[in-house]
Order: C-alpha cells, then sequence, then structure tokens
C-alpha cells in the first residue's frame, strides 16, 4: 500500500509531465534579455535595442524593413534578424557568413540583371560578386561600416544598427543603406 507522500509525489510527478507537455506546444515566454521587435518602422532605438534597416534596391516588389529589436545587452545579429521578423537565408559553401536571399529575395527563378555580368540566377551555392547582400554596422554615434564578419558571428551592442542592403555591380564598392 502506497504511502499518502509517495501519493503526492506520483501526483506532483504526473502533473508536472503534462504541464511540461502543454509547454512544449507553445512558444516560451522571452526572457527579459530575449529580443523582442516591438518599435514602430523607422524608430530610433537609442540605447533600448538594435535598429534593423534592410534595403532591396533593385530587387522590385519587395517591402524594406526599418525596425527597432529590444535588447537589453549584446545580441546576436542572428537573433536579432529573427526578432525583427527577416527570414535570411545562407549559401551552401558559406552557410549563413553569407546571406543568399531574405525573405525569400532574390528567389531563384528571378533574374537579376547588373551591367557587366550575365543575367544572375541566385542558386544559393556560393557567393555571388555581381549582385550580393552586403552587411553593415551602425556603431552608437558613429558611422555606418561594412561589417567585419558574416551575420552568423556578428554581435550587436544596444544603440548599434544592423542594415542589409542588396547590392549590384562588380563587388569592389556598396553603398551602406540610406537609413540613417
Amino acid at each position: 500500500m502506497k504511502t499518502p507522500a509517495a501519493l503526492r509525489s506520483a501526483a506532483a510527478l504526473l502533473s508536472a509531465v503534462l504541464l511540461a507537455g502543454c509547454a512544449a506546444q507553445s512558444a516560451p515566454a522571452p526572457s527579459e534579455s530575449d529580443p523582442v521587435a516591438s518599435a514602430p518602422a523607422g524608430a530610433d532605438c537609442g540605447d533600448a535595442g538594435v535598429r534593423v534597416v534592410v534595403e532591396f534596391t533593385v530587387l522590385e516588389d519587395a517591402q524594406d524593413v526599418d525596425a527597432c529589436v529590444l535588447a537589453d545587452a549584446p545580441t546576436s545579429a542572428t537573433e536579432v534578424l529573427a526578432a525583427a521578423g527577416v527570414g535570411t537565408e545562407g549559401t551552401l559553401k558559406w552557410g549563413d557568413a553569407s546571406i543568399c536571399r531574405i525573405d525569400g529575395r532574390p528567389s531563384q527563378e528571378e533574374t537579376v540583371r547588373v551591367d557587366g555580368f550575365p543575367p544572375i540566377h541566385e542558386d544559393c551555392d556560393d557567393f555571388t560578386p555581381g549582385a550580393y547582400w552586403a552587411v553593415w554596422v551602425l556603431p552608437a554615434g558613429g558611422e555606418w561600416a561594412y561589417a567585419p564578419v558574416g551575420v552568423n558571428e556578428l554581435e550587436l551592442q544596444p544603440g548599434e544598427a544592423l542594415g542589409l542592403v542588396f547590392t549590384t555591380g562588380d563587388g569592389t564598392v556598396s553603398l551602406p543603406p540610406t537609413a540613417g
């Protein structure tokens, strides 16, 4: 015969298992340090987070992004992009170090025309020098600078901005985001 203490322990264990099953079906509540997109488009995050700017330039019918992701601690660029609702796809060769697509653009069926290059159809196998996503960082109180690493290694501080600009041309010059 089981004692009342053993029955309470079994009931507590069963409750924990059932609650864990319910929790697995819903998203976990964000902690205070989890990045959360919440400010209106074009908002200055100040020191409260990281601004995300995505400019599709020649990719027609795409909606540029200008969002604020609240973050109170250094946060990876991949987390910031996900919190801003920006989907990225890396290349097969370089992974997320080289962004191939943002929100599905350019699609493999899409033709990107660049002077001096044959028509480009992005297959995401490797970096495409004639048309690519340039990654920029705007430090708090500074000027846009080309990111020294890919988004997979980039860490952003509150007060900074992350810019992604679809760049076409010979690959020697990429302009920073126009939002500043």
